[in-house]
């Protein structure tokens, strides 16, 4: 999260355009389309979610311009004066980042996973709590089998959390951090 709202730093090291994902995401398709979009002296490239804001799991960035509009600085002061968004990074974008600064992207390039079908192409994002990778997920099996097919290619191949001890193992951590804030 902090990683998108700090891109200054890279601009000095790479240049074009960068994908940015969040870890939740599963990508079924080849990106390679997706990096060649025309951003030309647009910030970034986004799926619309609502009418007027956008999720930021997926997105495009033209590292040159997001310095170029002092978009970093932006983000800094706009979390100066509310440190207590609640996503941080989505927020403050949709707040930042103006709507003329943006490539409006297809939508199989941020595919909610509770409405991924088998067969469709694109970068499956699961929003929300519960992951595929947690027992106790039940959005979408066909999501969950996918990212486990994926997963299976790896070194965590056939690794699965039971569904019983992976829930409370989350429940138990949330009322710990909740009890420390208290404190």
């Amino acid at each position: 999260m902090y990683g998108k709202l700090s891109l200054d730093t890279l601009v000095e090291k790479v240049s074009g355009n960068l994908l940015i994902l969040d870890p939740d995401t599963i990508v079924h398709c080849d990106v390679t389309q997706l990096g060649m979009s025309a951003m030309a002296d647009l910030v970034l490239g986004v799926v619309y979610k609502q009418r007027h804001t956008f999720n930021s799991g997926v997105m495009l960035a033209n590292l040159a311009k997001w310095k170029e509009h002092g978009v970093e600085k932006a983000l800094l002061a706009s979390w100066l004066d509310d440190p207590d968004a609640k996503n941080p990074d989505q927020d403050l974008l949709n707040r930042v980042v103006r709507p003329e600064w943006i490539l409006r992207l297809d939508s199989r390039w941020n595919i909610l996973a509770h409405t991924w079908q088998p067969g469709m192409k694109g970068i499956i994002h699961c929003v929300g709590g519960r992951k595929p990778w947690h027992g106790d997920y039940r959005r979408n099996r066909d999501v969950q089998r996918l990212f486990f097919t994926h997963l299976d290619r790896t070194f965590l191949a056939g690794r699965r959390e039971w569904a019983v001890t992976g829930s409370l193992k989350r429940r138990l951590n949330k009322w710990r951090i909740l009890r420390e804030r208290v404190a």
